[in-house]
């Protein structure tokens, strides 16, 4: 399970198991061999929703369509249920675990309804989680089987309505559920929950059922937590709160923020390097608490260390670059094997590197920018052009955004959006030019404004990257409604380079 807390996190996920006979071919194995290796996956997989705050799990195993399967694969699937609730039964009331299966239980054998009778009756009062086992299900037959109850208890039409079908259905009592996945690669939901999916988030995955594990879990999570759920309501009624309070704090604590930095900018000399220092601090600590390397970790204090020295180098113009990366490699090695177990030194240590690199070296690139004739202006367009661009992809995402642009990397990111980032970045630079007197209007600066629209924004989708391969949403929250200081810098760090190495290779 992740160290990172993934918010919010759905109470009920339904999962479609497929693609257990694909695995089993890819291997040179008969079919039956993969629905066995899914069936040893439930254990793993419940057990890591229900640490990751889940309570609701429904599994969808057997559809009434798959009776017309042969005969030998439907009578192993038979026998896998019926094993199942033999060896697993008494594991899941041991952990709490309500058991439940849903679907026409009537047409399943004698044996294995008593079977599953005796599994619902044991694990009745447990309250950790609720694992629905939909076998013999289909959501048309469900509906269908629903209708004809209540017309059968003689229910008039005027009385009926959501909840009171809600009651007849298989799911009776269940909250519906928030999340869907499929695995296997398909995209359809296959008759599953029809009713209740109403307004569930749907996640697909290409992994087959007994390869989803905790890191694809993780990833299924933190892509809900990125979704907006609107229940049918206009923005305004349900997300345009949220959003409107969060862009007021973004405003604000970037208002606070900005005053005694524009200041330390003006002004320059050792104060401008004590900031750029305690900006790279910070970022790297929120870097290395992604992976989950603590302010106390031997990697974190090492790579605090050198990301502290490339800022000391650069304001003693100290051309050390490539002896500190030598030195990093080296010595963070010697450090790891003194410190540090050998499980997970590998990516530990190159996180450590990575973070040296991607937060020390990058950003002790405004230190010889302030120091360029000019540099001040310069450094404070490259500031406001980037803020600018931010700010232009955010309000036009989220005001014409239709399509997406990298959904996999951040989903909220659209192609309109970018435009409107990448126009906001030529525009806000041209502002810039004419307001700063040492930097003059031409197509110079227009062009440079066309880079930062470009490197911002892929800047912005590399820290997303990163942020989704260690199973987090921000890198921190030192910055009310911007998330972590990291979320910030994220732009900036590639934004700085672009324009230190522009302005001494075009414009001097």
């Amino acid at each position: 399970m992740s160290e990172f807390k993934i918010a919010p996190i759905p109470n009920h996920v339904a999962i479609i198991m497929d693609g257990n006979g694909r695995w089993a071919e890819q291997r040179g194995l008969p079919r039956i061999a993969g629905h066995r290796a899914g069936a040893r996956n439930i254990r793993q997989v419940t057990q890591c929703l229900t640490e990751h705050g889940v309570h609701y799990i429904t599994l969808f195993a057997f559809s009434t369509e798959n009776w017309s399967r042969p005969a030998s694969e439907v009578q192993g699937l038979l026998r896998i249920l019926g094993r199942g609730i033999d060896h697993e039964t008494n594991i899941f009331h041991e952990h709490g675990v309500r058991l439940l299966l849903l679907g026409r239980v009537d047409r399943l054998s004698d044996r294995l309804q008593r079977k599953a009778k005796r599994a619902v009756e044991l694990t009745k009062d447990n309250t950790e989680m609720t694992l629905s086992l939909a076998f013999d299900y289909g959501g048309r037959a469900e509906i269908l089987d629903a209708v004809k109850r209540i017309i059968g208890d003689g229910i008039p039409p005027q009385e009926i309505d959501d909840s009171l079908l809600n009651s007849y259905l298989y799911t009776a009592g269940l909250p519906d559920p928030d999340l869907i996945i499929r695995t296997g690669g398909e995209m359809r939901l296959s008759n599953f929950l029809l009713w209740q999916s109403a307004y569930s988030e749907y996640y697909a995955t290409p992994t087959f059922w007994p390869d989803f594990g905790s890191e694809e879990i993780e990833r299924a999570l933190v892509a809900y937590s990125q979704r907006e759920r609107r229940f049918g309501g206009l923005e305004t009624q349900r997300g345009g709160g949220r959003a409107k309070k969060m862009v007021k704090k973004r405003f604000l604590s970037a208002f606070i923020v900005l005053i005694p930095i524009l200041a330390i900018i003006w002004f320059g000399g050792p104060a401008y390097s004590v900031l750029v220092a305690v900006v790279a601090a910070l970022g790297a600590l929120e870097f290395y608490g992604m992976k989950g390397l603590s302010m106390r970790h031997p990697l974190t204090l090492f790579g605090l260390v050198w990301v502290l020295l490339f800022i000391l180098c650069a304001h003693f113009e100290a051309n050390y670059t490539l002896l500190l990366l030598t030195s990093a490699v080296v010595f963070s090695l010697i450090w790891l094997l003194f410190c540090s177990t050998v499980e997970g030194a590998a990516d530990n240590w190159a996180w450590s590197l990575t973070g040296i690199i991607y937060i020390g070296w990058m950003l002790s690139y405004f230190i010889p920018l302030r120091g360029l004739e000019g540099g001040r202006d310069w450094v404070f367009l490259a500031l406001c052009t980037t803020f600018a661009v931010d700010t232009g992809a955010f309000f036009v995402g989220r005001t014409w955004g239709r399509h997406s642009l990298w959904s996999k990397v951040s989903p909220g990111k659209t192609w309109e959006g970018t435009i409107g980032g990448f126009l906001s970045a030529i525009a806000a630079s041209l502002i810039m030019a004419a307001i700063l007197p040492t930097i003059a209007v031409h197509w110079q600066v227009a062009l440079l404004g066309a880079l930062i629209g470009i490197f911002a924004q892929l800047g912005d989708l590399s820290e997303s990257m990163l942020k989704r391969s260690t199973g987090v949403k921000d890198a921190g929250w030192l910055m009310p409604g911007h998330g972590g200081l990291l979320d910030r810098l994220d732009s900036i760090l590639f934004v700085v380079v672009v324009v230190y190495y522009y302005v001494i290779w075009v414009v001097v």
